[in-house]
């Protein structure tokens, strides 16, 4: 039941891959909220997964901005993964666009076998400031590109990516990829 609001954090690493996350939920840490925040390069400004049989459930991301300033060689605003029942509303998400050629970036995604997300009222510019990249940009996704099986809810029994999500009355543009994308998600909407 942590609250994390109202702060500004940039992630200026000369070296990308010390600039993980500006915030990262893990284990049972269970209805987090993190609001109005400006978080910018970051490989995912906010991270959520699961550990062993402990998963973040119940949270919210709401009326936060998460953009980049340059590309990045890994970039996905909001990875949530294997994580159920969260509420990512009323954002900002901006500019994640990869340095060079490589695997598909999503603004937001969530997957690993969790269910009940709901993505809602975003604004998603997958170009805004920065030129589109060779690499696909995709604004919002229920399945993402596939999890690895090790850090899968289910550990992947179910072969779903996600259930039950549901992406509504959201803003995407300017993505060379799709704007939505569901990859084994099940019930969504």
């Amino acid at each position: 039941h942590w609250t994390i609001e109202n702060l500004v954090a940039r992630g200026a690493c000369g070296n990308h891959g010390d600039c993980e996350h500006a915030v990262h939920v893990v284990r049972a840490a269970e209805g987090v909220v993190i609001r109005n925040n400006r978080f910018e390069d970051f490989n995912a400004h906010i991270k959520i997964n699961g550990e062993g049989a402990a998963f973040p459930d119940n949270g919210v991301i709401e009326g936060n901005t998460l953009i980049d300033i340059a590309p990045r060689a890994t970039v996905n605003p909001i990875d949530l993964v294997a994580a159920s029942n969260w509420r990512i509303s009323g954002n900002f998400i901006a500019d994640f666009q990869r340095d060079g050629v490589g695997r598909a970036t999503y603004g937001a995604f969530v997957n690993g076998a969790g269910s009940g997300t709901v993505m809602e009222r975003n604004v998603v510019l997958c170009a805004w400031k920065l030129r589109r990249s060779e690499t696909p940009n995709i604004g919002l996704s229920i399945g993402g590109g596939g999890t690895d099986r090790g850090v899968m809810r289910d550990e992947c029994k179910s072969g779903l990516e996600y259930s039950r999500g549901v992406i509504r009355d959201n803003l995407i543009a300017f993505c060379n990829d799709v704007g939505i994308y569901v990859n084994k998600g099940n019930r969504s909407v």
